[in-house]
Formats: structure tokens, sequence, C-alpha cells
């Protein structure tokens, strides 16, 4: 489907049309394209949107509903497949912010001439997201589905007569799934697992460490287990230190930002930025709020920005300590500079992470970081005190509130050192470059890229990655569809 793009006076034909007949949904019929039905949420979001920019457009991602986004000028031209004799798979549930890789290594790969590459996504439908990608990246996705449900039928209907050299597996939770094992042997092909740093393999998207026999019949398939630091490989047997690459991170903070100054007098604006799920430890983040809001000597402001099942346990834990008018509530944001923006200090009290979105976004926008020292991904990120503080008080809960507590209250009496601060990201920056990644992957995929021409490029990013066909809203003809319809 194209993008479709609505002007002021072109939501106001949508509104005169639904309005007259008193129907909930319309629908619209770009000309050479199917219908596309708007719900009455759908409507509104476009109003919205229409309202604060003048101009929105309307994306339509396979079956599913349109979504509304901003516009983006920089249409991308997508170029025609080049003839391929090697190709590479990547299955991922996104293409995410933080340490995911999925964009740059596609992009990457693309670079190498006879090589095609495809991405597979399965829970990730926004086209937003593809506007990184080369042209020349295929990407099929399953629609937001989670596994069981047969979204990887469709998949394999459309993939299973090219032959692939390499999968690659991008989660090693997904390939706890035996739908996705089943789906990727279809393949016959190398397969790497790749392991975002948890340092075990999690099975179905649960927590739990599997024993030796359990790891062994779960990866016997497996030709490399892909993990991001070297300090993770202790968390495998020793019989499996073999199958083991570290490929490191992709690095992200070549445009790291500074922490911003506070003013005099203002308070320390403290907060959490992520989901609000059992496993965050967010009671416990709850209570050292309440504990700091006590002390009459330091002034804070609480933010806690995300979504998730525990959020109406959390406010009702708020009301409780009569904390309402200090902790806010900001629910879902999808910019994480803007997030980040509200705060002086970030804090996760979660220990069940490998390298964490939280820290590695932190870090890049110039907030520093307050979280457990347990965690391998801190350790690799937060490199002295003015880019964070790391608790080391996991296992003691009395121990572990005093700690965060202190470590708070010590970022509330000081000011940013500047200089300390840009030594310590340069050094994260040198030991996870470009050059570096991209050494460690052309020696796992190197039965592929040797001897092959790598012809670097730049590339004007597509912001739909789906279609470049955009359709002023005026040449749609729009219907109001009756209620039931």
């Amino acid at each position: 489907m194209p993008v479709i793009r609505f002007f002021e006076e072109d939501y106001a034909r949508l509104c005169a049309v639904r309005d007259q007949d008193g129907a909930e949904m319309v629908q619209l019929a770009p000309p050479g394209y199917g219908r596309v039905p708007m719900a009455r949420h759908v409507q509104d979001a476009l109003a919205a949107r229409v309202r604060a920019d003048g101009v929105a457009d309307l994306c339509h991602v396979r079956a599913l509903e349109p979504s509304v986004a901003p516009v983006v000028h920089s249409c991308g031209v997508a170029k025609p497949a080049a003839k391929t004799d090697a190709n590479v798979l990547i299955l991922a549930p996104g293409l995410y912010q933080g340490g995911a890789f999925e964009d740059q290594i596609a992009n990457w790969l693309s670079e190498f001439q006879g090589v095609g590459v495809t991405i597979c996504l399965v829970q990730d439908v926004n086209p937003r997201r593809f506007r990184k990608l080369a042209p020349e990246v295929e990407v099929l996705t399953c629609g937001n589905v989670y596994f069981g449900d047969g979204g990887l039928d469709a998949a394999w209907q459309q993939l299973r007569h090219k032959r692939f050299d390499s999968v690659i597996v991008a989660r090693s939770w997904m390939w706890g799934d035996p739908l996705v094992r089943q789906f990727v042997k279809g393949f016959q092909s190398q397969i790497v697992v790749c392991d975002r740093g948890m340092g075990y393999p999690v099975v179905n998207t649960g927590l739990q460490s599997l024993p030796e026999s359990d790891i062994d019949r779960l990866y016997q398939d497996v030709d490399v287990v892909s993990l991001m630091l070297p300090a993770h490989n202790a968390n495998f047997p020793e019989h499996f230190q073999a199958r083991i690459q570290n490929h490191g991170l992709f690095p992200r903070l070549s445009d790291y930002k500074d922490p911003r100054p506070r003013e005099q007098g203002a308070p320390l604006s403290v907060g959490y930025f992520g989901r609000l799920g059992p496993e965050k430890n967010l009671t416990e983040l709850i209570e050292v709020f309440s504990r700091l809001a006590s002390d009459e000597t330091r002034s804070y402001a609480f933010h806690i920005i995300g979504d998730g099942t525990e959020r109406a346990t959390l406010e009702h834990l708020v009301w409780s300590y009569s904390m309402q008018d200090k902790v806010t509530f900001h629910g879902y944001m999808s910019d994480p500079g803007a997030a980040y923006g509200l705060l002086d200090l970030s804090v996760s009290m979660s220990g069940g992470e490998g390298i964490p979105n939280a820290v590695l976004e932190s870090v890049q926008s110039g907030v520093p970081f307050i979280g457990l020292g347990s965690v391998p991904g801190h350790v690799h990120l937060v490199r002295n005190a003015a880019m964070g503080i790391l608790v080391e008080a996991e296992n003691s809960r009395a121990h572990r509130l005093r700690g965060f507590i202190s470590a708070i209250q010590r970022f509330a009496d000081q000011e940013a050192d500047l200089d300390l601060w840009r030594q310590g990201a340069r050094d994260v920056e040198a030991e996870n470059s470009m050059a570096y990644v991209q050494r460690q992957w052309q020696r796992t995929l190197g039965f592929l890229l040797e001897g092959r021409t790598r012809v670097p490029r730049d590339f004007t990013p597509n912001p739909f990655g789906f279609s470049e066909t955009v359709i002023p809203a005026d040449m749609c003809d729009i219907q109001a569809l009756p209620v039931g319809a």
C-alpha cells in the first residue's frame, strides 16, 4: 500500500463524509490500490497529527490497521535487486535502538558484491523503524505476532524457495521457541544465535537459566553462539567455548551528549525509563523514592517513563506513600531522547539484564546512570563516577536500598565533571568501534565474504521501508462504512 499524505483540508473532507453518514469508520480508496479502512481511533490520531504539524502521513503495513506518522521528507528511491549468489537471513523481533545490531549488520553485509540480505521481523511493524535500512536490504514482517500463533508460516511460504547460506537469530530467547528452531533449521544453513548479554539461553521470554544438559540439547544444531562481551562467556559450559564468538556492541555513542547543567536550586530529576514489568524490581525503586522524598535537605523530582503490567500496582504504591505530587507517570514515550531530556539521573534496580537499553540510551543522552554492579553491561558502559555509580548489593534488600539512596544523594550534592564524563564516553567508543565489530562478524561469515569486493556507500534513509509511493489524500475516494461493516 502507498503512504497517504493528509493536509488540513483533506482531514476536513474525511470528517464531512463520516459525519454526514453517522459512521464510526471510513475507508480510503487510493487510485490503483485496495481500500484502507480507518477506525475512529486512527482518525483521532490523524487529526491530532494534522493539527500539530499541518500535515501527516497514513501508513498501511501489510494486513494491519493503518498507523499515523509525522512527515519525513527524505524518501529514498528503491534500487532494483542485484543478482546475488550468497544470502543471509536475519530473524529478529524488531529494529530497536540501544545494543541491537540488525540494521547496521544488514547494511554492512549488503555492501559486499553478490550478497543478499533479508530481515524477517516478527514483532515490529512500525514503518518508521526501517528508515535506516539501505534499499538493497529486503524486509519481511510477519506482523505484530508472538510465537505459537502461526505467524512464521507466512514467512516460510515466502522464503522457503530461497537459499540462505547463513541464518542469524538475533535473540537467544527466540531460539528457545520450538517453532523458531523448526523454521530456521528448514533452511539447512549455518545457524548463528545471538545472546544480547543475559549469558544463558532464555526460553519463551521467561528468565530461567537452563541446566547444561538442556543447553546442549537446545544448541545442538547451532554453529555459532554470538555473545557481545567476553564477560558473558563464563555463563556457558566449558565445552561450549569453542562455539562462542564475541561480536561486541555496535557503537551508538559517537554522537553522545554532555550532561546538562542543573539550574541553581532546581530539584534533581531522577527517573526510570523502560518496561513496567515485575522483573524490573520497580516496587523497590518506589521505596527508594519515598525515602529520598523524606530528606528535607535535598530536593527531588521523580519520573516513571514507560508502561506495562505493573503500572497500576506502582501507582497505588505511590499513593500509599502519599507521593502523588512527587512522582510523575508519563506512560509510553517512543523517543528516548525526549524521555532522557526530562532527567538528570536515570536509575534501574533490575538485575536480570545483559546489556540493557536503559544504560546505553542513558549514557548516549548525557544522563548519568545508577544500576547494579552485577550486570556486565553496566560495568562495560559506566566507566567512572561522572557516568554513574554501580551498587554492589544485589542479594540484600536492605543493603540494596541503602546503596541506591546513597548513590542518588551523591549526585544531588555534586556538579557534573564534564572532562571525566567525556573521557569515559571516549573509552567506551574506542572499545566498541565499528571496525572491531565488523572484523568479528567477518570472521563468523568468512566463508561467505572472503574474496568479495565491498563497496561502502551512503544512502538516503527511506522513512517507510515498505513503499516509496506517496499519494495525496485529495486523490483518494473517501466513503463512510456503516456500523458493523
